[in-house]
C-alpha cells in the first residue's frame, strides 16, 4: 500500500469513529473531536510521520500512539490494527481555521485566532494580500 493510501486508511477509521458521535449528537462537527488514534502496525503508523494527520481527518487535534487501544475504541474490520477512542475538543474554535486551540485569544491584535492562524495573517498582510 502507498503511504497516502495508508493514510486513507487510517482516516476511514477515525470518521468511522467520529460519525458515531455525531449521530449520538456528541457533536455536531468533526472539529469539535479530538481522538486519540492507536496504531498497531509500523507501517501504517510510519505512513502518519511528518503529517498534520489533524488537519487531513477534519479535527481540531489528534493524538496518534502505538498500541492496540482499549478495548472500548472504535475499530474497523477491513482496517485491522487501527483503533479510535473519541475524545471532545478543549480550547477555544479559532474563527478563522475553525479548530480548538488551547492558544485562542493569545495574540492582542488578532484575539479570536489561534496563534497559528494569527502568524498566518501576519504573513499574509506582510505579502500585502
Amino acid at each position: 500500500m502507498a503511504k497516502w493510501e495508508k493514510i486513507r486508511a487510517v482516516r476511514r477509521v477515525v470518521t468511522g469513529a467520529l460519525e458515531i458521535e455525531r449521530k449520538n449528537k456528541v457533536i455536531g462537527s468533526s472539529l469539535e473531536a479530538a481522538p486519540i488514534v492507536a496504531i498497531t502496525d509500523p507501517d501504517l503508523l510510519a505512513s502518519l510521520e511528518g503529517v498534520d494527520f489533524a488537519e487531513i481527518a477534519i479535527t481540531s487535534f489528534i493524538e496518534v500512539e502505538k498500541g492496540e487501544g482499549p478495548a472500548s475504541a472504535f475499530r474497523l474490520d477491513e482496517q485491522p490494527g487501527v483503533a479510535v477512542v473519541f475524545q471532545k475538543a478543549t480550547g477555544k474554535q479559532c474563527i478563522r481555521s475553525r479548530r480548538f486551540f488551547a492558544d485562542v485569544g493569545s495574540d492582542p491584535d488578532y484575539p479570536a485566532l489561534s496563534a497559528r492562524d494569527a502568524q498566518a495573517m501576519r504573513e499574509r498582510a506582510a505579502a500585502g494580500l
